[in-house]
């Protein structure tokens, strides 16, 4: 159903060469995601942004921010279609940096256990079950204009304060393996790889597994 939701948007907004990438995937593929985890015992520094941020829970009339499509093209379409899916997926938790005229500039979702219920709903497997100690970030956008000003970096050390603030031990998140560059961030504040998932698709198909790295 959510695959068929994107399409409809996605055809809507004539953007042919994704639907083509997105069938071309469904049809058959193999990605390889990296899971990471960072012990919250230990703070992490924030780097400066180039302006003021407030990093706080998302309030409704704000969603449509990172849902409207109107303006977008090509990938930055397919987030915030895929950004739309999740606001409206009853996940609770999502977060936004707010610069200092009050515009929303970047969103994430901290996920905490009684979430998991909703979890494969959501992700269709994607994300296993957070254990009583873990909270989990996924799902990172920042809208084109506000990209390279030291957005992400800040937002994510707020919501490890965050997250231990409200009880967690230990936080976990995923990354696309072909991400290099997002999997280095993380790792320079002190996440570390722990687990392999494997998404494949065959014939439209998705099974997800997931290997503890060696």
């Amino acid at each position: 159903m959510a695959n068929a939701k994107k399409l409809v948007k996605l055809l809507r907004a004539a953007e042919f060469g994704v639907i083509a990438r997105l069938f071309r995937r469904w049809l058959w593929s193999d990605d390889v995601g990296v899971g990471l985890h960072r012990d919250l015992a230990e703070p992490v520094s924030a780097r400066k942004p180039r302006f003021p941020l407030q990093v706080r829970p998302i309030r409704n009339g704000e969603k449509a921010i990172f849902a409207e499509t109107a303006a977008s093209q090509g990938e930055d379409l397919l987030d915030r279609v895929n950004a739309g899916h999740l606001l409206a997926s009853g996940l609770r938790t999502c977060y936004v940096a707010v610069e200092g005229h009050g515009r929303p500039v970047y969103m994430q979702f901290l996920v905490f256990p009684d979430e998991n219920p909703r979890l494969d709903d959501v992700f269709g497997g994607l994300i296993p079950p957070l254990g009583e100690d873990e909270a989990l970030l996924e799902f990172a956008y920042t809208p084109e204009e506000y990209r390279g000003q030291g957005v992400m970096p800040y937002a994510v050390a707020m919501l490890v304060e965050e997250a231990r603030r409200r009880g967690a031990q230990r936080l976990v998140t995923f990354v696309p393996g072909r991400n290099s560059a997002v999997l280095r961030f993380f790792q320079r504040i002190g996440f570390e790889p722990d687990r392999e998932r494997r998404e494949r698709y065959r014939l439209f198909r998705r099974t997800v597994s997931f290997e503890p790295l060696a």
